[in-house]
């Protein structure tokens, strides 16, 4: 059976881990592979973009990274777009937050779920609730 508590305390240190910080990335550049190391904000959000390049066998392929944080350091976003393509989501806290908790609550009884997950709004940081529905539906 699944401990609620349990859910609330790794909710909670999911919560509290910031990420990979800028000052740890931006070292990067003095590896021969790294190029160009840019960082701006718009709005709220920092957005601090790290392009490369590798090679494999003759074939040169250009690399940006695009990392977002949010004014609290918080990494919330993570991009990767390859030569001259788009940008591709590698990771995201929104739907890391969403994807564990469907996956405890699916671990539960039915009639459960929606109690529990009220109880996880309610103690889940301010921050982190922005993020998710009043209501969860579960597809089983």
């Amino acid at each position: 059976m699944i401990n609620v508590a349990q859910i609330l305390k790794n909710l909670a240190a999911f919560c509290s881990v910031k990420g990979v910080q800028p000052d740890e990335l931006v070292t990067a550049i003095f590896e021969k592979e790294y190029k160009k190391i840019e960082t701006y904000k718009v709005n709220c959000l920092i957005y601090f973009i790290m392009d490369y390049s590798e090679k494999i066998d003759d074939d040169e392929t250009f690399i940006s990274m695009r990392y977002i944080y949010d004014e609290n350091k918080s990494l919330i976003k993570i991009e990767q777009k390859l030569n001259n393509g788009r940008y591709h989501t590698q990771w995201d806290r929104n739907d890391a937050l969403k994807k564990y908790i469907i996956n405890q609550l699916s671990e539960l009884p039915y009639q459960k779920r929606d109690e529990v997950y009220q109880t996880i709004l309610e103690n889940i940081p301010i921050d982190a609730s922005y993020s998710l529905p009043p209501r969860l539906k579960l597809v089983s």
